[in-house]
């Protein structure tokens, strides 16, 4: 029946389920629809930040087309503009600087190809995009509407 503790288990098992086998955009799914159908449940809360991860795993990691990141990233800023109610820890969060070096030298640190990629320098590959704003310096509420103009991937523009 719907609405009780036997189908809200299971509604949220089967969400789980489908998180595990990689379909995450069913799995976003099902997580939203859980949270909606059983708002008062102990897992609700796990269910809208699952959704959310759901969505951010479903991103591609490479595709000029990043309307599934755009989506995941909206997901993540409703669950964090709205869990914990007391908010996080914001004073430990990562700087502009350093979510910039996490997505670039340290990127290729972490996969032992910093002396290939990850910077711009004489001799590494020129794999690099160009954005419409400066993400550095605009206000973060901004920061999601910036825009690729350009895509340059072993110096070769692609986009």
């Amino acid at each position: 029946m719907k609405g009780d503790s036997t189908q809200e288990l299971a509604t949220f098992y089967q969400a789980n389920c489908d998180f595990n086998l990689g379909s995450y955009t069913l799995a976003s799914s099902h997580f939203k629809k859980f949270a909606e159908v059983f708002s008062r449940s102990e897992f609700a809360e796990e269910a809208i930040y699952m959704s959310a991860y759901s969505l951010y795993k479903d991103s591609p990691n490479f595709n000029l087309d990043q309307t599934g990141t755009l989506a995941a990233i909206n997901e993540i800023q409703s669950y964090l503009n709205n869990y914990p109610e007391k908010g996080f820890e914001f004073e430990n969060a990562l700087s502009r600087e350093e979510t910039l070096k996490g997505m670039t030298i340290w990127a290729a640190y972490s996969n032992f190809e910093e002396n290939e990629k990850g910077s711009i320098e004489v001799g590494k590959l020129a794999d690099f995009t160009m954005l419409n704003q400066d993400i550095m310096t605009i206000d973060g509420a901004n920061i999601p509407t910036t825009k690729a103009t350009a895509t340059y991937i072993n110096g070769e523009k692609v986009y």
